[in-house]
């Protein structure tokens, strides 16, 4: 942020979870979406499920990320950068393990859930 009218654009992801995607990050992880992008955001769901959600500290959020790519034969980024864009609709951010941790195990479901939507080609986005 270079003025404190840049925060709300910055921050609107945290608060809503409807945020805009940044067109950059659309096209780059989720239009169209790479063939491992949505076998991982099922996967990562999967494991965010069957995990209590007093276990889901960063740390564990990274295990399962990291986990997920070594299942699919990728390097983790190519399960992180997704993963960011789907919780936060940028390429570039704070951590994101530590994100998922503020966001709690629903946020992150949801904004896993909403960006498989956009890889299927649903109009979840006002950049569709």
């Amino acid at each position: 942020a270079r003025t404190l009218a840049d925060f709300p654009y910055l921050v609107e992801f945290m608060f809503d979870p409807n945020f805009t995607f940044e067109d950059e990050a659309l096209q780059k992880w989720l239009r169209p979406a790479p063939e491992h992008v949505r076998p991982a955001f099922y996967r990562e769901m999967a494991l965010i499920e069957e995990t209590p959600e007093h276990a889901l500290t960063a740390e564990k959020y990274e295990a399962i990320v990291r986990t997920v790519a070594e299942e699919l034969g990728v390097g983790a980024g190519k399960v992180i950068h997704p993963t960011r864009v789907a919780l936060s609709g940028r390429t570039k951010g704070p951590s994101l393990f530590h994100l998922m941790e503020v966001l709690g195990k629903a946020g992150v479901l949801y904004r896993l859930n909403r960006a498989l939507d956009i890889t299927r080609g649903g109009d979840d986005s006002p950049e569709a």
